[in-house]
């Protein structure tokens, strides 16, 4: 039976990377990607040319319906989800003081809202023993001022995420199909 991995963000950085070791050790990969399907076929290029199986799969993440259809050709394709790794997040890179919203809801429903939906719907079809996994990352490390309003933003939609997870893993409820023992949630 193959082991099937979907990866959020898969078309660059982090979830490229994890998309191509995930590969090497014999998952079928789904590179999933929301706006360059090109740098998401890049990836399933490499991963092919390495002696993998993949394809990609684009979705805006921040809507249930594409989320639900991301996991269900991941399943058509390949059989039952093995892991799930949700390395996707955006930053926009704008001065807060000029009050964009457009940009702050952006963020908001990519990198809060869209991981919720990711791990739900995870929740719902990895295999008993498989995993899921939350990638998030910070500008912290950043010294700058102009760093500073871009951090908040972000940093607000990785601490509510960060409170849901904790949650998600200590659920008992079998509405929730998670236990533990059952599958394994890892956030780095």
């Amino acid at each position: 039976m193959t082991q099937t991995a979907i990866v959020t963000g898969a078309s660059g950085g982090i979830g490229q990377g994890v998309a191509e070791r995930l590969a090497k050790d014999g998952f079928a990969a789904v590179a999933h990607y929301a706006g360059n399907p090109a740098k998401a076929e890049e990836t399933v290029k490499r991963i092919e040319a390495a002696g993998g199986t993949a394809i990609a799969v684009g979705a805006d993440i921040s809507k249930v319906a594409e989320v639900a259809q991301l996991f269900e050709k991941a399943k058509s394709a390949f059989g039952e989800i093995t892991v799930v790794v949700n390395s996707a997040g955006i930053m926009v890179l704008a001065p807060i003081r000029k009050g964009d919203i457009e940009n702050f809801n952006k963020v908001i429903a990519t990198n809060l809202r869209g991981s919720y939906l990711v791990m739900s719907e995870a929740a719902n079809h990895v295999v008993d023993g498989g995993r899921i996994i939350a990638f998030s990352s910070s500008v912290l490390g950043k010294s700058s001022r102009r760093m500073v309003p871009i951090s908040l933003r972000r940093q607000g939609s990785k601490v509510s995420r960060e409170f849901w997870r904790m949650n998600l893993d200590r659920a008992r409820s079998p509405s929730m199909r998670w236990r533990r023992g059952r599958s394994r949630l890892n956030c780095f």
